[in-house]
């Protein structure tokens, strides 16, 4: 450690502008300067805070009242983080942070992370199981009987704080390089509306805000030893390459009576193909609105789809969809081929069951085959 590193330091940065109470705050971040001879490891970045679920005139929440919050509560209070080196925007504008984060963690994480690791994420699913459906649309009684947002409603009980600590989803964060000195990074993080991340019966009349009374940074920054920094290139002359994967959320709407749809040009010939396409079914308002949860995904009546590469169909056939499960074996085994885990040998607690009701979506691995053939992929 000490031949490669002359000093590190783990550091915080507090906002341009401290919160206040204002749900359309965005929260402005700015790290390094043109001076600044620290290298910056983003894989350590980190966003610290605390945050309460109120009544809109700042009141606490009454005891028992019927009110929850989506899972990974904490992420989902933000729509769009952009992020800019030396003042170019280098992220990506679908904003659809909070999706990407939830769509992450939920279909990429295995079983045990969920059941332990996650738990510091304020994760906890929407049991689905025969008999119980998770449903998207939130009830009075889903909320005193659905186990997942009964479970959720305990961390916001009475206003009581919510301590939070989770590594922002933006695109840069996947880089493997550091971000080199003289470099400023700024980072901007947009609200969401409450309708996405609080979750209520249409009966409710009550309005709610989330406050946020802290939200901080924290980055490891260090100084390479002498050695190191003269086999680097010059922070002012030389050029850096940092290459990152680039994450993007688009929505498409489909009118009403439309028996067969394509989503049009998710890729062209003048960019390099995406290495892995996830498609998710969601109603026009389950992203708007509070008595819906934007995380639940059924098939809303597809009963076949298929990928077109170059015009020819992925899989040759066909994906048929049943109503019951059971009957899905070829849907299922295609979505642990073609998921982002790792394909037919390891699990991310998606049953065949809780596929079909809660966690449907249509997903391709586009890879090159370098497995010999062990998965049915590209």
């Amino acid at each position: 450690m000490t031949q490669r590193f002359f000093n590190c330091f783990l550091l915080r940065y507090s906002p341009l502008i401290s919160p206040y109470d204002n749900s359309q705050q965005t929260i402005k971040f700015s790290i390094g300067a043109n001076d600044d001879p620290l290298y910056s490891d983003l894989s350590t970045l980190k966003c610290v805070g605390r945050l309460q679920v109120q009544h809109s005139d700042g009141s606490a929440l009454e005891p028992d009242e019927a009110i929850s919050i989506v899972n990974c509560f904490p992420e989902s209070i933000f729509s769009q983080i952009n992020v800019y080196l030396n003042g170019l925007p280098v992220s990506d504008h679908g904003r659809g942070t909070n999706l990407k984060s939830y769509v992450f963690k939920h279909f990429s994480c295995s079983e045990e992370v969920k059941r332990v690791n996650l738990k510091n994420d304020y994760y906890e699913e929407d049991v689905t199981r025969e008999g119980e459906i998770a449903m998207e649309q939130i009830t009075l009684d889903t909320l005193r009987t659905e186990p997942g947002l009964r479970r959720r409603a305990l961390f916001i009980e009475r206003s009581k704080d919510v301590f939070f600590n989770f590594r922002p989803t933006f695109d840069l964060m996947t880089c493997e390089q550091a971000l080199p000195p003289s470099y400023v990074l700024n980072l901007e993080f947009e609200r969401a509306p409450e309708s996405f991340s609080l979750l209520t019966s249409a009966d409710n009349q009550q309005q709610y805000k989330i406050r946020l009374y802290d939200f901080h940074l924290e980055l490891r920054r260090f100084l390479p030893s002498q050695k190191a920094i003269s086999s680097l290139p010059s922070p002012r002359t030389g050029t850096h390459y940092l290459p990152f994967t680039r994450n993007t959320v688009r929505f498409r709407a489909i009118h009403a009576g439309v028996q067969e749809y394509t989503i049009p040009q998710i890729s062209d010939g003048a960019a390099v193909l995406p290495y892995h396409i996830m498609v998710f079914c969601l109603t026009n308002d389950q992203t708007t609105n509070i008595t819906k949860n934007p995380y639940i995904y059924w098939p809303h009546l597809v009963t076949k789809y298929n990928l077109l590469l170059n015009s020819t169909s992925l899989p040759s056939e066909r994906i048929s969809l049943s109503t019951n499960w059971l009957d899905n074996t070829r849907a299922y085994g295609h979505f642990l081929e073609n998921n982002t885990l790792g394909g037919l040998h390891s699990t991310n607690g998606v049953s065949p069951f809780t596929f079909r009701y809660r966690d449907f979506c249509m997903s391709w691995n586009l890879n090159p085959d370098l497995c010999g053939n062990m998965h049915r992929h590209r």
